[in-house]
């Protein structure tokens, strides 16, 4: 309710008015959805009325909720890899929803006796990059955000597989969106959006030997010339380096 305005005399609609602001806060409440398909709609109208008379009121406006949606996609490049190599991983975290996405947590985990060295790669600007001893495991981590509407940020680090990751292991890897928000900062008011997962599969590799062996003959004379050969394969997916061939002559030859 208002008192007493006053109103200028010259019959000039122009200045025969005066406006009212206020803040409405929208409310983290179970009917207040941000996301397609159904994203909820809030009408508000106004009216004003004068000495108990007949109430007048504004046109509807209209105001959609909003909220993001992170999504999060990870990639070992190249999926396939021997011990002592190194392997880059890709996160791509891309808001799918219809506003900003506020104090972004991502977290991805890895143990240190299958990755003893982890470093890091890329970080998007707006973004901290954190590498946790928490034993028996390191934890990948980056901070930040906020992340647009329609947006997508991209961070790689690059892991060292142990000395001992076997051919045929393999490795799932799961990584988080831990959290996220609908402001920044530590808001009373904001929502505290659900966690979200993206993973892929290592698998290890290595060189697989194997040797044949033929001299041609089954039998020999004394003088007789001998001829060996020795047909070396490759059954693995990975190169050989360093490859050592002997050969033990039997006495007698």
């Amino acid at each position: 309710t208002f008192g007493s305005t006053v109103v200028n005399g010259d019959n000039d609609p122009s200045n025969d008015s005066f406006a009212i602001e206020f803040e409405a806060v929208v409310l983290d409440v179970t009917g207040n959805v941000g996301l397609p398909p159904a994203p909820t709609t809030l009408t508000n109208q106004a009216s004003v009325v004068m000495n108990g008379g007949t109430a007048v009121n504004s046109d509807p406006v209209d105001v959609t909720v909003g909220e993001p949606q992170l999504v999060i996609s990870k990639v070992f490049s190249p999926d396939q890899a021997a011990a002592n190599d190194t392997v880059t991983v890709t996160l791509s975290v891309l808001n799918v929803g219809t506003t900003p996405a506020y104090d972004v947590l991502i977290e991805d985990a890895f143990p240190k006796s299958r990755f003893p060295v982890i470093a890091e790669g890329i970080t998007p600007s707006g973004f901290t990059y954190t590498l946790v001893d928490a034993d028996p495991n390191w934890n990948v981590t980056y901070t930040g955000g906020p992340i647009p509407a329609g947006g997508t940020r991209d961070f790689t680090f690059v892991v060292t597989l142990a000395n001992d990751f076997a051919s045929g292991e393999t490795y799932l890897n799961t990584a988080y969106v831990n959290a996220y928000s609908t402001l920044p900062g530590d808001d009373p008011n904001e929502r505290d959006e659900p966690i979200t997962q993206g993973e892929d599969t290592l698998t290890g590799i290595s060189p697989e030997l194997r040797i044949e062996k033929t001299d041609h003959v089954d039998t020999a004379a004394p003088g007789d010339t001998l001829i060996y050969d020795l047909t070396i394969y490759n059954d693995g997916e990975r190169d050989a380096t360093g490859v050592v061939v002997t050969e033990t002559v039997p006495q007698g030859t």
